[in-house]
C-alpha cells in the first residue's frame, strides 16, 4: 500500500505519482477485489488498492483501505455474532473496546475487562501506565505510545490533520455506516 507522510492515509489518488502507483499495483494484482475493482470510480476518483498478506500464499486484495476495513470488520462482526457457541445469542462471547476509551479511561476500562473475565485488579498496588509504544520493530517505527496517542486522538483537529479533503469525502461516502455504529 503506497503512502507517504504528506498523504496518509491516502484513500484516493491525488497526484500523478499516486495514480501511476495505483495503476502499477492493479496491473500486478490479478485478483484485486475479486472483480469489484474499478479503475475509475463513478465520482471520477481513483482509489489506492491495498493487498494484505496473512501468510505465504494467503493474500486478500481490496479496492482501498476503506474496502479493507469494511470487509475485515464485517467478516469479524458476522462471525462473532453468528458462529455456533455455547452462549444463547448464537455467537461467541466477545468484547469490543474502543481505542479512545482505552486511552482516555484506561484504569476504568481495564478494571471492567478484568471483572468481566472473572478477575480482580490486584489490591494494594497502584495502577501504572506504560508511556512507550507497545509495538516494537522496524515495521512499527513511529507507532504511538500513550502520551502521543493522547495528544493526537484527544484533539479533533490533529486526529484528521494528515487527511486530504478528497480522502475525507471518500471515507464518509464509502465507510459502512452500520459498522461505524457497532464500534
Amino acid at each position: 500500500w503506497h503512502h507517504g507522510d504528506d498523504h496518509c492515509p491516502n484513500l484516493v489518488a491525488l497526484t500523478e505519482k499516486e495514480l501511476m502507483m495505483a495503476k502499477t499495483q492493479r496491473k500486478h494484482d490479478t485478483n484485486v477485489g475479486n472483480g469489484k475493482m474499478q479503475r475509475l470510480r463513478d465520482d471520477r476518483t481513483t482509489t489506492i488498492p491495498v493487498s494484505v498478506r496473512y501468510a505465504a500464499g494467503n493474500y486478500t486484495h481490496h479496492e482501498s483501505l476503506v474496502d479493507l476495513w469494511n470487509t475485515y470488520y464485517k467478516n469479524w462482526v458476522t462471525t462473532a455474532s453468528s458462529s455456533p457457541a455455547s452462549d444463547s445469542t448464537g455467537g461467541f462471547p466477545h468484547l469490543v473496546i474502543r481505542f479512545e476509551d482505552l486511552i482516555f479511561h484506561t484504569e476504568y476500562v481495564i478494571t471492567s475487562i478484568c471483572g468481566c473475565a472473572g478477575g480482580t485488579i490486584k489490591q494494594g498496588t497502584e495502577f501504572s501506565y506504560v508511556g512507550d509504544s507497545a509495538k516494537q520493530g522496524q515495521s512499527h517505527e513511529g507507532s504511538s505510545g500513550l502520551f502521543s496517542a493522547l495528544s493526537r486522538y484527544g484533539n479533533s483537529t490533529l486526529r484528521i490533520k494528515s487527511f486530504q479533503k478528497e480522502d475525507l469525502k471518500f471515507a464518509r461516502k464509502e465507510l459502512d455506516f452500520d459498522l461505524l455504529k457497532y464500534f
